[in-house]
């Protein structure tokens, strides 16, 4: 420039834009990709996830192009265009396979036996089913159970086998039984116990007061029980160890009571049941709803939608079953609103037996180190929601979760806020949140599954020790089935939970004054203890031994214990049979020992 009067220049300067590149991708078979983050165009350095997702019947192989290998998912980074294909094979159709779920063997003195068995095949194709007794043709069924009702008094076959799309069938299982009719029910007055069943039950209503259970015939067989691979969900009541007294409860004075918007994020304390520890975690919130809020820690899983599908079910239809026929919850906090927390629990599951499907802390509702000062439950989302991991999340399987969970939060509620008469006990609470699951989606077959599988039941697990370093299922099992219990005799449907709620209470013996009030004014626990679990092996339509008749108990089947312990704890019992039709006592049982003869 030539400076021939006063200059002013500025210099203008342009940013070059970043290089991009295209993600171009293909499939070879039947299946999908998901790309994680999903753009028209990707800059340079950007990592992208890629998901696999093949077709029923398919699976997927390996990635090729500009991807290599069978991870799946995997990551690519974008520094040039990329071209990858995902590769998917055919699953090969192999013939179907039948296993023995259920059935009698041996000796049987039962006419109505229920079948069982389960059949699977590689390409998930199978058609049907069929069986067949005594030899006689095939016939087939529908589905994997079949009740026969019509057993003559002798020895017997029963024959499955399932079959594929293609017409292709599996091995045939057989089972083989003698059907033996006895005269008389049950004999509970001894010294002499008619019957070709003995059950020794300890009417104690002291899970630490161990008896002697006498000295008893020897066991005539040893048959094993049948062995579930089912997943089981468990939960927790964790326990508070601070200080309840009220001044130390949460009140809206003692927070800052800031409004929440959908989209806002806050640290939750959390529990790791793997480790032991408390831990926080940054969660979303994704659903305000009349009485719920519905926080996530993964909006993959929990979008706004399955949010809003979620928080639904509980305003809609949880929130009114579990406040009439259980108890309304506190609010310390003053929003008028039970939070529900959606995040992965950590505890140690590997794809079989049980997982802590939620839980409820009612240190939450103190000004503890680790409370998150509001009326708050907890919901797993794998595999509560989805198992396994590659299928998509569905909240609709936690709703029966949700309705457990809530229970205990009102129980709590009741019992420690309102009565100031402690928590209830553990195998009576967790029978009632299970009552709240059948009254909301019906009968628990998993639960009666785990009954008639479990060696230790069968060899005497207590209903009252609540064993939870053990074999936690079969307490869930036992209390479950004697919540039904309680509901079909008391004939006073579900309302009976409400009323044993408000006993003050907390134990054995609210259900005993509902025992005393609605069945019996003699019988005491201990008996009604020992007429439960011989409901549990007679299944009668009417009376004291059955469920009133309701048809999801006829797939109870009782075991006879293949080991006889020399002691059993109070609300242990088992049974074993009788050589000869009759057993007589030693008398050197222990003082709550009750023997039943039983036909």
């Amino acid at each position: 420039i030539i400076m021939n009067s006063n200059k002013n220049i500025t210099a203008v300067f342009t940013e070059i834009p970043p290089e991009t590149y295209s993600l171009t991708i293909n499939t070879d078979g039947q299946g999908d990709v998901t790309v994680n983050p999903e753009k028209a165009e990707y800059e340079d350095g950007d990592n992208v996830q890629l998901t696999a997702v093949p077709d029923e019947g398919w699976q997927f192989d390996h990635w090729e192009g500009d991807l290599t290998g069978d991870v799946n998912p995997s990551f690519i980074t974008m520094n040039s265009n990329k071209n990858i294909t995902a590769v998917f094979t055919e699953i090969p159709n192999t013939p179907p396979t039948i296993q023995k779920v259920s059935g009698p063997n041996g000796e049987v003195n039962e006419i109505d036996q229920t079948f069982q068995w389960m059949g699977s095949d590689s390409d998930g194709s199978i058609s049907g089913y069929e069986y067949r007794k005594d030899g006689e043709s095939w016939i087939n069924i529908a589905n994997t159970q079949y009740v026969w009702n019509t057993i003559s008094e002798g020895t017997h076959t029963f024959e499955a086998r399932a079959k594929d799309n293609d017409s292709a069938y599996s091995e045939v299982i057989t089972w083989s039984f003698t059907v033996i009719i006895y005269s008389g029910n049950v004999d509970l007055v001894g010294p002499v116990y008619n019957g070709n069943i003995l059950l020794v039950s300890n009417e104690s209503t002291n899970e630490n007061d161990s008896q002697n259970v006498g000295t008893l015939p020897n066991i005539l067989n040893s048959k094993s029980a049948g062995k579930t691979d089912e997943i089981y969900m468990v939960d927790a009541i964790l326990p508070y160890d601070g200080d309840l007294n009220e001044n130390n409860l949460v009140s809206p004075d003692d927070i800052d009571n800031e409004e929440y918007s959908v989209g806002d994020t806050k640290l939750f304390w959390t529990y790791n049941f793997e480790t032991g520890i408390y831990v926080q975690i940054i969660s979303t919130l994704q659903y305000i709803g009349s009485n719920v809020e519905i926080w996530a820690e993964d909006t993959d899983d929990i979008t706004l939608s399955r949010a809003q599908q979620l928080g639904e079910e509980f305003d809609n239809s949880i929130w009114d079953l579990v406040t009439t026929y259980f108890y309304t919850p506190s609010d310390v906090n003053g929003d008028g609103k039970v939070a529900i927390l959606c995040f992965d629990i950590q505890d140690g599951f590997s794809g079989s037996g049980g997982y802590t499907g939620g839980y409820f802390y009612s240190g939450d509702l103190y000004t503890s180190g680790t409370s998150n000062h509001m009326e708050i439950f907890y919901i797993d989302t794998y595999p509560a929601m989805h198992y396994p991991k590659s299928s998509p999340v569905d909240v609709s399987k936690a709703y029966s979760i949700l309705a457990h969970e809530f229970q205990h939060m009102v129980n709590f509620n009741r019992n420690v806020f309102v009565e100031k008469t402690g928590n209830m006990v553990t195998w009576l609470n967790e029978a009632f949140s299970m009552a709240a699951e059948h009254m909301y989606e019906g009968i628990q077959s998993s639960r009666i599954n785990y009954y008639n599988s479990s060696s230790s039941i069968r060899n005497g697990h207590s209903l009252l020790y609540w064993d939870r370093y053990g074999d936690v299922l079969s307490n869930y099992s036992l209390s479950y089935l004697m919540g039904q219990y309680i509901r079909t005799q008391m004939n006073q449907v579900d309302y009976i939970f409400k009323e044993m709620l408000e006993d003050l209470n907390n134990g054995y013996g609210c259900v005993e004054n509902a025992v005393k009030k609605y069945i019996d004014a003699d019988m005491n626990f201990g008996d009604f203890m020992t007429s439960f679990r011989i409901a549990l092996y007679l299944k009668e339509s009417t009376g004291l031994y059955g469920f009133n008749g309701e048809s999801g108990f006829d797939s109870l089947n009782t075991q006879i214990a293949n080991s006889l312990p020399s002691t059993i704890r109070g609300g242990e019992a088992f049974f074993t049979e009788i050589d000869g039709g009759s057993f007589t006592e030693s008398g050197d049982q222990g003082s709550d020992i009750q023997y039943a003869g039983i036909n």
